[in-house]
Order: structure tokens, then C-alpha cells, then sequence
């Protein structure tokens, strides 16, 4: 990871699959992203972000990791990507804010 990236990594008391499953259906009304793919295998879902005023975009990444049967650590990253960024004005922020905002609603 670089010095520009941005992580929040949470745990949230419920099994992997209804964590991964409650992300998936949130994925399409995160401000500002948009779903790129998924990887079920890895419980990992990636959004994107497209070239603004302020950035030439960003990828961010949710992945889900069982800690044990009920309980999940969901790590969110944000990174742009163009690797030679050095200053992203706060995007990257900005993107692991709106992911937080949108599971907010979700994982309650």
C-alpha cells in the first residue's frame, strides 16, 4: 500500500455471507462508485471511480474476512489509479466515507 492509499478496516457480528451478501446489494448506490467486479471466492467486491476534476480515478476494494463463524472484518481500501499520484486532494477519503456511509444503511 502507498502513502496515498486510504484503509478502514471494521468487524461487524454477523457470518461472512450475510455481511458479503448486505455489501452486494449496496454496491450500485455508493456515491460517487461504481461496481467494477466481484470475486466471490474471496468475498471481495471492487468499485470505481471515473476521471474527475480531482483525480484521474480511483479503484477501492471491499473484502470481507471470517474471524470466526459470527463475526466479520470487512476492510475497505481506496487507491487511484494512476500509481504516480501523489496527492489526491482527499478522494480517497472521500470514496472509503461514501462505502461507510452506504453500509451504514445496511449493516445495522
Amino acid at each position: 500500500m502507498s502513502l496515498i492509499d486510504k484503509q478502514f478496516v471494521f468487524e461487524y457480528p454477523q457470518d461472512i455471507n450475510t455481511v458479503y451478501g448486505k455489501i452486494l446489494s449496496v454496491s450500485s448506490a455508493i456515491e460517487g462508485l461504481y461496481p467494477d467486479y466481484t470475486d466471490n471466492a474471496r468475498y471481495t467486491l471492487y468499485l470505481k471511480s471515473g476521471v474527475t476534476f480531482w483525480s484521474w480515478g480511483e479503484n477501492v476494494s471491499i473484502q470481507c474476512v471470517p474471524v470466526t463463524n459470527n463475526l466479520t472484518r470487512v476492510i475497505i481500501i481506496s487507491k487511484p489509479k494512476l500509481p504516480t499520484t501523489l496527492i489526491d486532494f482527499g478522494k480517497g477519503k472521500r470514496n472509503v466515507n461514501n462505502v461507510l456511509a452506504a453500509l451504514r444503511r445496511v449493516l445495522v
